[in-house]
């Protein structure tokens, strides 16, 4: 765009505010177009934000990518300033493209409109060779170049259809009669037919108009069509598939009444392609799998896994070429071979999980443990990193009190992953993706990856970027990654209680943070009644410890006068005894021993504290 945005861009976010490390610039959307010569032009969208101390800024980068030279240029760019001083409302000034298209598929010759807030609301066309075009204060949902004439293109802007005649040099006014106001919500112009327009009425019934919106006709009358409902037009004129956050519908007739039909659920967010050129063929991501359909998406056939959930797909016409974007890249894949074509740094994503000998974290856990009456709990614990190791030529940090249930952990600085493993001999486990986004839906060692969300906060008097992660399995798990800290928060909730872990302090590369006190014991109090803790970590794989006291009275008060047997059992959830940890007799005291599940199946087990006719009973989860 090279636009008035970048001056705009540096006098808002630079004066009077301390600046913070910004964070990864990521790929979140991708686009192509094919030129005159069939070489493909990839447009993508990237995004990266700035923490600052009286505002926060979000910049939006379209990058114009030939997959020829591989070369690089910034096509557009907008942004959104949030000012967070307290106290509230929020400010929060903006300008953000809205819709663009290229004249004869030449990536130098684009039309676009853009939207935005500064005091008051605003909306413009611009084009390659002319800025601002067309101003006015209603935002401007789309653009369409005609198919059979370039020289006349629409847009909606607010609630009506503006039209121009001579590319987008001139607009017809709001009050022109040229100009349709509009009765419906817009969703899509037909690509095919110069006057159609697809929207969805109050009831959100879809509703299809054949000259610009003066008149229009319900065409389905499912209750499922809203402003996330995306349509695709097929390559034989025919077809129209719709996908929204439910559901994935087709039309056989042009979209005409009575022609919808349901075709699938969407369980998950999906991003959808379809060849231009080949009628029938489809192509979408689900999760970590890529997908190809024939038949107009009745039937699908999966034709890759991928690492990553996508963030776009661009699909070459007449080919067996495709490209999918990812948080950190570009990826071509051709007959299901994939090669990477332009990576992006993932640096900052790094410091979300510090991992370097000497570091250390303080934190307080307190819950409450439902087993077989409310009992709760609170006690400070540490981990530390206090030691590396090459094993297989892989360097492993030696992690100890590691909340992610594992002694020895790495990070893959290319991926962003990060493993664990219980001891040299030992397999690797996925323990979770410092990448992740919102779509990935995939299995880690905590169970499956249900979402991510991203937020920051003020901590130790500086703001970070925060990623909260959140897991379903046989229990219910979150956890949130301070950038330049590393774990700050964590909560586990099982069916007989829940624990909830607070970050008190730390020490990040020498520099310490917050209360980091190790408190140690001077002298040990004999306690005076019979306990048994949740065991930790919990879930675990294969070991977890467990403590518990024996206590130096008996009933009526009197002092116990001798040792008495103790018995710490286990059990599988039908009752049968699995180990005896625990089978003899005892003084008052603390105690404290560790149980190795090797062999065990994943599952939920008791275990028994039994002190002369006295006994606790407590559940622990094995997830392998």
């Amino acid at each position: 765009m090279k636009s008035k945005l970048s001056i705009i861009f540096i006098i808002s976010v630079f004066l009077g505010t301390t600046v913070y490390p910004q964070t990864d610039t990521t790929v979140t959307t991708l686009y192509g177009l094919e030129d005159s010569e069939e070489i493909t032009h990839l447009i993508y969208k990237t995004k990266y934000r700035s923490l600052r101390t009286e505002n926060d800024t979000s910049r939006f980068d379209y990058y114009l990518f030939n997959t020829n030279t591989l070369s690089n240029e910034l096509l557009f760019n907008d942004y959104t300033i949030t000012s967070s001083i307290s106290p509230p409302p929020l400010d929060i000034k903006s300008e953000h493209i809205t819709s663009f298209g290229f004249f004869d598929n030449d990536p130098n010759k684009f039309i676009y409109a853009a939207s935005g807030v500064m005091g008051d609301a605003y909306s413009y066309i611009s084009r390659y060779d002319s800025e601002q075009t067309f101003s006015g204060t209603e935002e401007i949902f789309a653009i369409k170049i005609s198919s059979e004439n370039d020289q006349n293109i629409s847009a909606v802007y607010g609630g009506s259809i503006i039209l121009s005649n001579d590319g987008g040099l001139t607009w017809s006014a709001p009050d022109d009669t040229q100009t349709v106001q509009l009765e419906f919500n817009f969703l899509a112009f037909s690509p095919f037919e110069e006057n159609v327009v697809y929207g969805f009425n109050n009831n959100h019934h879809l509703v299809k108009s054949f000259d610009y919106g003066k008149t229009f006709v319900t065409v389905s009358d499912i209750s499922d069509w809203n402003d996330k409902t995306k349509l695709y037009f097929d390559a034989d004129g025919t077809h129209i598939y719709a996908i929204n956050e439910f559901s994935f519908m087709r039309s056989d007739d042009n979209g005409n009444p009575y022609s919808w039909k349901f075709i699938d659920y969407v369980e998950d967010p999906v991003h959808f392609e379809i060849d231009k050129n080949i009628a029938g063929e489809i192509y979408l991501t689900k999760g970590l799998e890529l997908f190809k359909s024939t038949d107009y998406g009745d039937s699908f056939e999966k034709i890759a896994d991928l690492e990553n959930a996508a963030t776009g797909i661009y699909k070459k016409t007449g080919t067996d070429t495709l490209y999918l974007s990812f948080t950190n890249r570009i990826e071509k894949f051709v007959m299901k071979e994939s090669q990477t074509i332009l990576r992006k740094s993932i640096k900052n994503a790094l410091r979300l999980y510090p991992l370097q000998v000497g570091n250390f974290w303080k934190f307080h856990k307190d819950g409450i443990s439902y087993d077989p009456y409310p009992n709760p709990f609170e006690y400070d614990w540490y981990q530390e990193v206090v030691g590396d190791t090459l094993i297989n030529d892989t360097t492993y940090y030696k992690v100890e009190g590691s909340p992610l249930y594992t002694n020895l952990q790495r990070v893959d600085s290319s991926s962003g992953k990060v493993y664990g493993k219980d001891d040299p001999k030992s397999g690797e486990r996925f323990l979770f993706d410092l990448l992740a986004v919102e779509e990935d839906r995939y299995e880690v060692f905590f169970g499956i990856l249900n979402g991510v969300s991203i937020s920051d906060t003020l901590l130790w008097d500086k703001k970070r970027e925060v990623k909260k992660y959140f897991y379903s399995s046989l229990f219910i798990m979150e956890q949130s990654f301070a950038q330049d800290i590393g774990l700050v928060w964590q909560l586990e909730e099982f069916d007989f209680g829940y624990a909830v872990n607070d970050l008190l302090g730390c020490v990040i590369d020498g520099e310490v943070f917050g209360d980091t006190t190790v408190v140690g014991i001077e002298e040990e109090i004999l306690p005076e009644e019979l306990s048994l803790t949740q065991n930790y970590p919990n879930p675990f794989n294969p070991t977890t410890t467990i403590e518990y006291t024996i206590p130096n009275v008996i009933a009526g008060g009197a002092k116990q006068s001798q040792q008495m047997n103790v018995t710490l059992k286990v059990y599988d959830i039908i009752g049968r005894e699995t180990a005896v940890l625990v089978d003899e007799i005892q003084s008052p005291g603390n105690y404290k021993i560790s149980f190795n599940a090797e062999g065990l199946s994943s599952g939920v087990y008791l275990y028994r504290l039994t002190f002369g006719s006295n006994s606790i009973t407590k559940k622990m989860i094995l997830l392998r």
